[in-house]
Parts: structure tokens; sequence; C-alpha cells
């Protein structure tokens, strides 16, 4: 009994955590840089200057 259910809780974690968890990760990216105005590349200049300067 408690190997069918481990291999399904291993099943399911082998789906969570593969494609989809991947997919909403990257949209979730990509939602944030658009939200935010491309914050990262736009503020790139200053926070380097910032890291040389202290």
């Amino acid at each position: 009994m408690w190997e069918g259910i481990n291999k399904f809780l291993v099943s399911v974690d082998d789906f969570v955590w593969g494609t989809p968890l991947m997919v909403l990760i990257f949209s979730g990216g990509i939602l944030l840089t658009a939200r935010l105005g491309v914050l990262q590349v736009r503020r790139l200049p200053l926070a380097l200057k910032w890291m040389v300067k202290n």
C-alpha cells in the first residue's frame, strides 16, 4: 500500500516541479518586468555606479 502511495506522490512531484513550474516562474518574471516598466534595465547604470562607488 505504501509503495503505491509513494509512486503516486513521486509522479505528482515530477509533474509539478517540471514544465508547469518553469512556465509559471518565467511568465511571472515577464509580467513583473512589464509591470515595473523594465526597471532592472533602466536602472542598471545607476546600480553599477553605486556598486563601484562603494
